[in-house]
């Protein structure tokens, strides 16, 4: 007996009834768990990041001031592992959604591989999935809120962070001073 030649749209046609028969299927069991809190992707020994703290002069004000920026450079495979990062983020934010604890973060050290120790700042990341359920928790774990958010000029920021330090440091040596240490 002949075969019957098959036609693009009649093969759509099958594909598309045995995909539905597999969802029907499907719909009556409990849905497989997802593991929550897969490991992270690691870098490839190839994967080069360089990172640089800098500053820009935003002139767009009655002043100008001095605002950080973080400039990152990557090679094809340091790219690619940022990304990997950010898509196993993004898979543990949809996972967590209704999770109410803060996500677990991605944190990479400064001057660790995949960061070039030699050409880089000493600067480290932090990457934190956040849902609607779980941000109220990550923020309070990070001290996130609109008081604590920085900005203005570089300068007043940095100069009342070191006189904090000074006086810190002033006082734990006039304590040991007092108690002759």
């Amino acid at each position: 007996m002949p075969r019957k030649k098959v036609t693009r749209s009649a093969a759509k046609k099958t594909v598309a009834r045995k995909n539905t028969r597999t969802t029907k299927k499907a719909a009556g069991r409990p849905a497989a768990k997802r593991k929550l809190d897969s490991a992270p992707p690691k870098a490839p020994s190839k994967a080069e990041l360089i990172v640089r703290q800098g500053f820009i002069i935003d002139a767009t004000g009655k002043q100008q001031h001095a605002v950080p920026e973080v400039l990152i450079l990557g090679n094809r495979e340091g790219l690619k592992y940022l990304a990997d990062v950010f898509g196993h983020l993004a898979d543990q934010a949809r996972n967590r959604s209704r999770a109410t604890g803060a996500g677990e973060p991605i944190h990479l050290p400064q001057l660790d591989h995949p960061v070039n120790g030699r050409l880089s700042d000493a600067i480290e990341f932090r990457f934190i999935p956040v849902t609607a359920a779980n941000r109220a928790a990550t923020f309070r774990q990070h001290g996130i809120t609109i008081k604590s958010r920085e900005h203005g000029s570089l300068f007043e920021r940095y100069q009342g962070i070191a006189e904090t330090q000074y006086t810190k440091v002033a006082r734990r040596l006039e304590r040991d001073r007092r108690h002759g240490r």
